[in-house]
C-alpha cells in the first residue's frame, strides 16, 4: 500500500507545528486523525 499525499501533509503539519495538537488545529483535522495518518504511515514504511 502506497503513504498517501494526506499522510505526508499531516507529517509535514506534525513537525512544523511542533505536536499533535497543534498540527490538527492547523489542518482542521482532529488530533486522532492525524494519530492515525501517522501511525498507518510508520505501518507502511516499516
Amino acid at each position: 500500500m502506497r503513504v498517501t499525499l494526506e499522510q505526508w501533509r499531516m507529517l509535514k503539519a506534525v513537525v512544523d507545528h511542533g505536536g499533535f495538537a497543534h498540527a490538527a488545529a492547523a489542518v482542521h483535522k482532529s488530533q486522532s486523525s492525524i494519530n492515525h495518518a501517522i501511525h498507518k504511515m510508520e505501518d507502511q514504511l516499516g
